[in-house]
């Protein structure tokens, strides 16, 4: 299985998990059959819309069952369910790091959205 958490930058289960779905800098995969990380650029950060939807794309093409992020988005959260990707909300991703958010996950600790956690795209930073 493969498990995405949103991430401020790449390289190391040390780097803040970031709140944004659609806008995060990148993907850190972590494949619990390997127990192997990988980080991938996120190609949707600069989309001028449809940024989320794009994510979804990107994660779909990866093979990944689980997302772990902060928020997202009415059209992203359609299309995670229609990609049978369940979604895991953290609490305060500003203070977790990736590595900490899969130890939560794996702990039980995380709470599934029953809709979507952000009316509208926050936009870039």
């Amino acid at each position: 299985m493969k498990i995405a958490v949103t991430a401020r930058d790449k390289g190391s289960t040390d780097v803040e998990a970031d709140s944004r779905f659609g806008r995060c800098r990148c993907f850190a995969i972590y494949n619990t059959e390997k127990e192997k990380w990988d980080f991938i650029e996120n190609r949707s950060l600069e989309a001028s819309h449809g940024a989320g939807v794009q994510a979804v794309q990107t994660l779909t093409d990866q093979g990944v069952s689980v997302l772990i992020t902060g928020r997202v988005g009415p059209k992203a959260f359609r299309g995670l369910q229609q990609a049978g990707i369940e979604i895991y909300l953290l609490e305060d991703p500003g203070e977790s790091t990736v590595g900490e958010a899969l130890a939560a996950y794996n702990n039980s600790e995380l709470s599934q959205p029953a809709g979507p956690s952000s009316r509208r795209h926050p936009g870039r930073r």
